[in-house]
């Protein structure tokens, strides 16, 4: 039998846990034309919840047209503007002559050329200078408010990895001339998601940009009952059994991370033929450990001895980095270099800090930190 558990794609309807007041939220902020995003670390759930408010709309029978761009590639604000454009276009021409038509009327500063290939129809898209004006990116910018009034529709434009912004030249400049724009459009509903939050509080700067025009929906964890429950349920379907005290074990170890707890319940279940015993368990979680191990030898392949003894810190439950013991015993050398480390464990999307108390944005990485990396006396 195929496993019950998911991880290697967003969740459906019915498999879909938890998070229901996430959901309602954003099905109605996309309804009522709220601008919405949802900042939080990979493999949080993000893309499985937006699913699931695109699919509580449909049954709402919302006649909004959805746009969806991809922002992973891009790395400049001239060829994000070309994206965007191509792609919203691509919801309201269907046929050659529709690129025509709308080509001619909709752009009189920038005048693309329409580019057709017979073998690839679906792939219509118009062709941009190489570089704009002024003037031209306004004209891309202000496009889908023009195209919703022009056509008499309303349009969601979502954008995934939104934290790329960050790599445009002048990024926080050409950002809130986009804001300006897209909080003054009345037919275009903006919804953004990004993977790492330290990224974007850094585009979002002290002046709180994205958040004056952005409501910010963050995922709450899904309760320990609720997963539990689910997973208990998961071995019983295939005549499997684990035990409640097992199955909190899981959900504990992976803090309820919705990917990791998905995959170490796969892993048990695959290792589990009748009932799931503590020798099953221990040899899926160092099963699980070795998957990632590779990933993980990677991001601290990258980390600076300081850097290292900061997370060292960490671990051992340090919250006053600058004492002279401190400094000593982790080797971080001056209360200068410990706000330096702190920064770039921030920019690596490695630590998040809440008060001052800094905790650990993978809680997988964290076990394997502490029992692979580090030994722990």
């Amino acid at each position: 039998m195929d496993s019950p558990f998911i991880y290697t794609r967003p969740l459906n309807n019915d498999t879909f846990l938890g998070r229901q007041h996430e959901i309602d939220w954003l099905s109605s902020n996309l309804m009522q034309g709220v601008h919405t995003m949802v900042v939080e670390p990979s493999f949080s759930g993000k893309q499985s919840l937006i699913n699931q408010g695109f699919q509580q709309l449909h049954k709402q029978k919302t006649q909004k047209k959805i746009c969806f761009i991809q922002l992973y590639h891009i790395r400049k604000w001239d060829d994000f503007l070309k994206h965007l454009t191509n792609r919203v276009m691509s919801n309201f021409a269907h046929t050659f002559d529709d690129w025509e038509m709308l080509c001619s009327e909709l752009f009189p500063f920038n005048s693309p050329k329409v580019v057709f290939d017979e073998k690839e129809p679906n792939d219509t898209h118009l062709l941009f200078g190489s570089s704009l004006s002024e003037i031209q990116r306004d004209e891309l910018l202000t496009l889908p408010e023009r195209l919703c009034f022009h056509f008499q529709e309303q349009l969601i434009v979502y954008m995934n990895d939104f934290q790329n912004v960050n790599h445009f030249v002048n990024s926080y400049k050409t950002l809130a001339s986009a804001l300006k724009t897209w909080k003054q459009q009345t037919q275009v509903t903006y919804l953004i998601s990004a993977s790492k939050p330290n990224a974007m509080n850094a585009l979002d700067g002290s002046n709180n940009l994205l958040k004056g025009v952005f409501e910010q929906i963050p995922l709450s964890p899904i309760d320990e009952k609720s997963f539990t429950d689910y997973i208990i349920k998961g071995f019983s379907k295939a005549g499997r059994v684990i035990s409640k005290e097992l199955a909190e074990s899981l959900y504990r170890t992976t803090e309820g991370h919705p990917y990791y707890t998905q995959h170490f319940a796969h892993i048990c279940f695959v290792h589990t033929k009748g009932f799931m015993n503590n020798f099953m368990y221990l040899e899926a979680y160092e099963e699980l450990l070795d998957i990632y191990h590779r990933s993980f030898t990677a991001i601290t392949d990258d980390l600076t001895p300081p850097q290292i003894n900061y997370l060292k810190a960490v671990i051992h439950n340090i919250d006053r980095f600058c004492t002279a013991e401190v400094l000593k015993k982790y080797e971080l050398n001056s209360s200068a270099n410990v706000t330096r480390v702190r920064l770039a464990l921030e920019k690596k999307e490695i630590l998040q800090f809440t008060r001052n108390k800094p905790r650990f944005f993978d809680p997988l990485f964290k076990i394997w930190f502490t029992e692979r990396f580090v030994s722990i006396v």
